[in-house]
């Protein structure tokens, strides 16, 4: 990230982490490795990040009054 961090969340599993940040980003984390593995550029700072129960979608709250959900199948 090139701003400050306001959210990370854990997928249930344990196995990725999410991070949100008011650079506008969410970056996907592989926790194993500590490799980032994808990157999504949204339209506003980030404030929240969470994952749904079967950790195939992350959930990103932004500064500007939207939230988007993001399918993480691959």
């Amino acid at each position: 990230h090139t701003e400050a961090v306001y959210s990370v969340s854990f997928s249930h599993s344990g196995e990725f982490l999410a991070t949100g940040s008011f650079d506008s980003c969410v970056h996907i984390w592989s926790v194993k490795s500590g490799s980032l593995l994808r990157t999504y550029r949204g339209s506003g700072g980030i404030f929240d990040v969470s994952w749904n129960r079967t950790d195939d979608k992350v959930a990103a709250c932004y500064s500007n009054n939207t939230i988007c959900v993001i399918d993480m199948r691959m």
